[in-house]
């Protein structure tokens, strides 16, 4: 091992122009003891009492998560002022499980109608609008604008019906619930 010691100093020289300046460094070896850590002091009155070091890197890192999972447990639970009993009873509430089911029940029931809707209104639209060209194109151009203009409208219906249905299944399974005696 090799220790630099920062003793720069900047000599100008009287024969030269004031910018130039000559660099003096020195470079002293040093034993590889002096680069160990030193070990604690035998002084056991001083020290302060740890905890016991885990046997290897499997028990230290168990010993890590564990941390991390009880400060973001301690963490979350100072977030929402609640405990872990609260925590499960949002599990147990019907009225969220209700309002849920039926955003799921209408998401996939409008991408599946957005979806069809979107795709045959598209290719309508499409196959009209490849008419124009078609003496141009032989008539290739019908087919090939029914395509995109299905792809397009079948994508714009699903996201449409999709957000539709998620946001109308979500008040009927809440409002269903909700008025569950007067229905």
């Amino acid at each position: 091992l090799v220790q630099v010691h920062g003793n720069i100093s900047f000599h100008p020289s009287l024969d030269s122009p004031p910018s130039s300046q000559s660099t003096a460094m020195t470079v002293e070896p040093i034993s590889v003891e002096a680069a160990r850590p030193k070990p604690p002091s035998e002084d056991f009155s001083t020290m302060e009492t740890a905890a016991p070091e885990p046997a290897s890197e499997a028990a230290t890192q168990q010993l890590r998560e564990h941390e991390v999972a009880e400060t973001i447990k301690a963490h979350v639970s100072s977030d929402t002022g609640g405990t872990d009993s609260e925590a499960q009873d949002t599990t147990q509430d019907l009225t969220l499980r209700a309002t849920m089911t039926g955003a799921a029940v209408g998401s996939v029931a409008g991408v599946l109608s957005g979806g069809s809707v979107g795709a045959v209104a598209g290719g309508t639209v499409g196959a009209v609008c490849g008419v124009v060209p078609a003496p141009f194109t032989l008539g290739l151009s019908i087919p090939i604008c029914t395509a995109i203009g299905a792809m397009a409208g079948g994508g714009a219906g699903v996201v449409t019906g999709g957000s539709v249905g998620a946001v109308g299944g979500a008040m009927a399974g809440y409002g269903g619930y909700a008025y569950r005696r007067e229905l």
